[in-house]
């Protein structure tokens, strides 16, 4: 009996595989949000610009929450062809692009 079970389990172990299809068209994305917050001086002026030239930072300008860059990655797998298309958008991807918005 207890070489019964023992094969029976076996088997049964044998059996039991995942079988889940990775699907084929695949959707992941992300956010990267800012804040910025100046406690000892108001948040303008040329004392508070990157090294004091009057560029205020890409990424939060004003006080603040702010987004830096979203992006959306679709890719699609198939048996012979397959892409992968990433879209973004946000002050860091027009610094990404050297602030060329249209190609």
């Amino acid at each position: 009996m207890k070489k019964f079970i023992t094969i029976m389990s076996l088997v049964i172990v044998g059996f039991a595989f995942g079988q889940d299809e990775e699907p084929k068209l695949n959707v992941s994305g992300s956010v990267d949000a800012y804040f910025r917050n100046n406690i000892t001086s108001a948040n303008d002026g040329a004392a508070n610009t990157l090294n004091g030239t009057g560029d205020y930072s890409i990424f939060n300008n004003n006080s603040g929450f702010s987004a830096g860059l979203a992006n959306v990655t679709l890719s699609y797998e198939g048996e012979t062809v397959g892409f992968i298309a990433d879209l973004g958008y946000g002050p860091r991807m027009d610094a990404w692009n050297g602030g060329d918005v249209v190609n």
